[in-house]
């Protein structure tokens, strides 16, 4: 079935516009390289995770922060929610900012057990946070709880229901 771009994208529009998936954008100091990038999608509804994919636990965790996320961003017009990826691959599920100040980082991971993703996930973050001056960042996993202080850097690793619940103890 052939389809041009222009539909596609009108069709995009249309489930945007009935906010059953939201764009996210990459962040960036410029407003046109920012509309320029590619976005990140996140469903409205999590619940249609059900009628295709049973398994990927990490995703559905990534979409109920960026929901979360984004409802906070709203109760604060001055605040906007992107996502970064560095040259070098480097990346952060989420930035907050506000107007050219970027207030928060956070990264989602199922779990940080298995030692190849705890040191991408950290080492994301940590470039997130040498990029944007940050001496905090925040990692969402499904049970794991600690503290890590690394270059200078304080990472707070925190299950998602106290974050949800706003029982953030730093």
């Amino acid at each position: 079935m052939k389809v041009g771009k222009d539909t596609v994208y009108e069709y995009f529009d249309y489930l945007v516009d009935a906010f059953f998936v939201h764009p996210l954008k990459k962040f960036s100091f410029s407003r046109r390289t920012e509309n320029l990038s590619t976005v990140k999608v996140y469903l409205g509804d999590i619940g249609f995770m059900n009628l295709y994919s049973l398994e990927n636990y990490g995703i559905r965790l990534e979409n109920i922060v960026f929901l979360e996320l984004l409802r906070r961003t709203h109760q604060n017009p001055l605040q906007k929610l992107n996502y970064w990826k560095s040259g070098d691959d480097y990346e952060v599920d989420f930035v907050v900012s506000e107007g050219r100040k970027v207030r928060k980082l956070v990264q989602v991971s199922l779990n940080m057990q298995n030692e190849m993703t705890r040191e991408r996930e950290v080492r994301g973050l940590l470039a997130g946070m040498r990029r944007f001056e940050l001496g905090e960042g925040l990692i969402l996993t499904r049970e794991e709880e600690q503290i890590l202080k690394i270059d200078g850097k304080k990472i707070q690793v925190l299950p998602i229901w106290k974050w949800l619940l706003d029982l953030e103890v730093v």
